[in-house]
């Protein structure tokens, strides 16, 4: 393993990156949002077509915006606490 590791690392030893983090980051968060909601749209399909295997009435985007906005309250919550938690660990002392 770590042969190969060196054989891959050995290509770069003698380049030099410039890196613009700006740019960097903005296209971190235009990934990270992209992410999101594609994920919210396969979520929200998710929770349409187990619905529609129960025999949901009519009313399914009702079921639906309900079970989803339970969903993403419990996510929110989870992502809240363990971004403080990764926070807190790079905090320096």
């Amino acid at each position: 393993m770590d042969d190969n590791l060196d054989k891959l690392m050995s290509g770069f030893e003698n380049q030099s990156f410039n890196l613009d983090p700006t740019i960097l980051f903005a296209e971190l968060i235009a990934g990270s949002i992209r992410n999101h909601e594609i994920l919210k749209e396969v979520l929200g399909q998710q929770l349409e077509l187990k619905e529609l295997i129960k025999g949901t009435p009519n009313d399914i985007d009702e079921v639906v915006e309900q079970k989803y906005s339970a969903i993403m309250d419990k996510m929110k919550e989870t992502i809240e606490k363990r971004y403080y938690e990764v926070i807190q660990r790079a905090t320096k002392d």
